[in-house]
């Protein structure tokens, strides 16, 4: 199973700006979210890039596909699988053997990473390529 990183053990100079930009995007006036956001931007960036680099590893390709949802990303693994059998046996393997699951809990926004599906291709033979949606529970 991996291991993941809580919100809770990010840097705190990161939390703050992640906090900072859920707050400036809950802004109900127009004018002042865009004036924010624009105040902003270069801080706001520089936290997504080091998000980018807390959650790569050097065998997978993290995705963020937008940012105004970070809570949702996707993990391309840059090495094949070798699995032999169809595709449904592959996708059953991996949800059994390599899926990420959140631990049950009485409280909301644990911060817990957690598979939401899989896109598989074929490559040839018995090599898959996979990407896998994952979710925050924020």
């Amino acid at each position: 199973m991996r291991e993941h990183i809580k919100n809770g053990e990010y840097p705190n100079d990161l939390r703050f700006i992640l906090l900072l930009y859920r707050k400036v995007k809950q802004e109900t006036d127009a004018a002042k979210r865009h004036e924010n956001i624009a105040y902003w931007k270069n801080e706001i960036q520089d936290a997504r890039k080091q998000l980018r680099k807390i959650g790569q590893e050097p065998d997978r390709i993290v995705i963020t596909p937008d940012m105004r949802y970070p809570e949702y990303y996707t993990i391309i693994y840059k090495k094949p699988f070798e699995f032999d059998g169809t595709k449904d046996e592959f996708a059953t393997w991996l949800w059994d053997n390599f899926a990420s699951y959140c631990a049950p809990s009485q409280y909301d926004c644990t911060g817990q990473h957690f598979t939401t599906g899989f896109k598989i291709a074929h490559i040839g033979g018995n090599r898959w390529r996979v990407a896998e949606s994952m979710g925050v529970d924020v």
